[in-house]
């Protein structure tokens, strides 16, 4: 038996002890790629405030997503690729360092990889482990999220909502108590 999978549920919650999910979407893309400007505006529509902050993980920060995140003065974290390849590396010429700026980058990612080498962004970023990756394997785990039967993004996006519901309920139970 084989299956397709024909969706990926993207979560943006909260990084205080809360945790809320403050934005669901739901895409037939096969990349997380071009979807942090699209969550930017759902959280700002959801909850009447942008963020000052984005955590994002490594499939998410295109330079076009970073561009956009710093127009709307939201400073992006995750994490700088790796380069490539070690074949252009020789006993005189030392490893490539992603954190420097490249040629043709423009100030924001300029800015963005610098800021991801030093080490108080890398203290934020990982809080995105103890937030965003719980909420996750909860969704997984314990809500049936890692499969559905669903078909259509309508139907897998209801499901996901009805999930970050019970989610945020839960969480409010939990930390009012």
């Amino acid at each position: 038996m084989a299956f397709r999978p024909a969706g990926s549920v993207q979560l943006a919650n909260a990084t205080d002890a809360a945790r809320a999910i403050v934005g669901v979407s739901v895409t037939n893309r096969g990349s997380d790629q071009g979807q942090a400007a699209p969550m930017l505006e759902q959280i700002e529509a959801r909850t009447g405030v942008r963020p000052t902050e984005l955590l994002v993980d490594g499939g998410y920060p295109s330079h076009d997503a970073i561009d956009q995140a710093s127009a709307a003065g939201v400073t992006l974290y995750a994490p700088v690729p790796k380069p490539r390849s070690k074949a252009s590396e020789t006993p005189d010429q030392p490893p490539i360092d992603p954190h420097l700026p490249k040629p043709g980058d423009s100030d924001a990612v300029a800015a963005w990889r610098v800021r991801m080498g030093t080490d108080d962004a890398k203290q934020i970023y990982k809080q995105r482990a103890a937030t965003a990756e719980t909420v996750n394997a909860d969704a997984k785990a314990h809500r049936g999220m890692a499969a559905t039967a669903l078909r259509g993004l309508a139907k897998v996006t209801g499901n996901a909502c009805l999930f970050a519901l019970t989610y945020n309920i839960l969480r409010f139970i939990t930390v009012s108590a």
